[in-house]
């Protein structure tokens, strides 16, 4: 039964604003997913969520350990965080893909995104961030990082 609840289960965390000084700030932004009016057309009333940053508990954990690793200056066990999300993601997506319900995979990705770019790799950032948009076209923050990181690449080529 444990392991069952391990595989296939999962609970999301959610945070409100009164929690994001909890939060490293590249999940701030989960907090505005609605941009545009068509956005807001296509957004669901019911999926009160959207007002919150919700990511899986998971994913969660590994992105944090990332961002400890990385102040820490571990580089082994930083990367192993970071692979670590890598491989859930890649299950998370399979099972996306064949139309089982896992949660804030958005999310997810934008916080290996966001490992990626601390890695100085904005060209795979580019790419996760392009993969969530493809995923969820509509209320996604994926957008404003992409302009975020062009914006970012642009400067350092301007210098």
């Amino acid at each position: 039964m444990v392991e069952l609840l391990k595989t296939s289960s999962t609970t999301c965390v959610m945070f409100c604003k009164h929690d994001l000084p909890c939060l490293p700030e590249h999940l701030h932004y989960e907090m505005y997913r609605t941009q545009t009016q068509k956005d807001k057309k296509e957004r669901d009333p019911s999926h009160i969520w959207m007002n919150l940053v919700v990511i899986d508990c998971v994913p969660l954990l590994f992105y944090l350990q990332y961002l400890v690793y990385m102040h820490d200056r571990h580089s082994a066990r930083k990367l192993t965080a970071m692979f670590d999300l890598m491989d859930l993601l890649d299950q998370r997506l399979e099972q996306w893909l064949r139309k089982h319900a896992v949660g804030h995979v958005e999310t997810a990705l934008h916080a290996l995104a966001h490992c990626w770019e601390l890695e100085n790799r904005p060209d795979v950032a580019w790419h996760l961030y392009q993969q969530s948009i493809n995923l969820f076209p509509t209320n996604n923050i994926a957008w404003v990082h992409l302009i975020r990181l062009f914006q970012k690449i642009f400067l350092r080529f301007e210098r």
